[in-house]
């Protein structure tokens, strides 16, 4: 089930503000981007094409520079609605199964992703731990939460461009603190596991 189904069950899951800004055509723009970084991860361009990009980058950002706005009102990982929540630069986990408690989901990572010999960056995959223990965190309509505390080992390399499977669920919840264990896995086969520390916010705290 996509994340786009289970959107009753996601809308307590974000506490941020959130944006459907940009409809189709903004989530499109965020698949071709997440396309070109893989690209240019896995391509070793001449030297007239590393120009041509550089100067079609540039303006780019010039162009956008002109739709600047406050962090309240940004799109950009605020589209609750699409996979990664619409973050180009950052790992898309789809899950898949979203309760008061627990979660799955799925997650692949592109050649943008790699570290060495065909495998995950072992900094990306603490990213994902940290990401996932959000979700967790603020389920079933809990107050906004911090990490405290990401410990992580890492039992077996992870491949790239290949579909893992995430899960996660809480250990306990206590008061201000809520433990939770996350796990990655190729196959059968455990590639990482986090032990998470998430603390909720006092009143006026941000």
């Amino acid at each position: 089930m996509p994340d786009e189904d289970l959107a009753p069950t996601l809308s307590s899951a974000w506490s941020g503000p959130t944006s459907s800004h940009g409809g189709d055509a903004y989530a499109e723009m965020i698949v071709k981007l997440r396309d070109f970084l893989n690209a240019l991860a896995g391509a070793r361009p001449d030297s007239a094409t590393t120009e041509a990009m550089t100067g079609a980058l540039e303006a780019w950002t010039g162009r956008l520079d002109a739709f600047a706005v406050a962090e309240k009102e940004q799109v950009y990982g605020r589209r609750r609605d699409l996979v990664g929540r619409g973050q180009a630069t950052w790992p898309a986990i789809r899950y898949t199964r979203l309760d008061e408690d627990s979660f799955e989901g799925v997650v692949t990572f592109g050649r943008y992703f790699l570290g060495r010999n065909g495998v995950v960056h072992g900094g990306v995959i603490m990213l994902v731990f940290d990401e996932a223990a959000g979700r967790l965190a603020h389920l079933a309509g809990r107050s906004m939460a911090r990490t405290a505390f990401l410990r992580s080992d890492f039992r077996s390399v992870a491949p790239i461009e290949v579909e893992l499977a995430l899960r996660g669920g809480y250990v306990s919840e206590e008061g201000r603190k809520r433990r939770m264990h996350i796990e990655l896995r190729h196959g059968e086969t455990l590639c990482a596991e986090a032990e998470a520390l998430m603390v909720a916010l006092r009143e006026g705290q941000r």
